[in-house]
């Protein structure tokens, strides 16, 4: 059971890291287009990467864990 628990976290934690890195690069192509907004837009989206990603993989970490 505990190491499904695992190749299940390794799963999830891959998928989430390909999908965080495809928006990365949408974010990143945003900023180099030539609008304030969307280099505004850009910006935003690679702050919330920045502060959402780490904060999702502790979670999918810790899950299971007994406090």
């Amino acid at each position: 059971m505990k190491q499904m628990q695992l190749s299940v976290k390794v799963i999830v934690t891959l998928f989430v890291l390909v999908v965080s890195l495809y928006l990365l690069d949408q974010c990143l192509h945003s900023m180099n287009q030539p609008s304030d907004l969307r280099l505004y837009s850009g910006l935003a989206g690679t702050l919330v990467l920045l502060v959402f990603v780490p904060a999702l993989m502790w979670v999918i970490w810790s899950w299971g864990r007994r406090v």
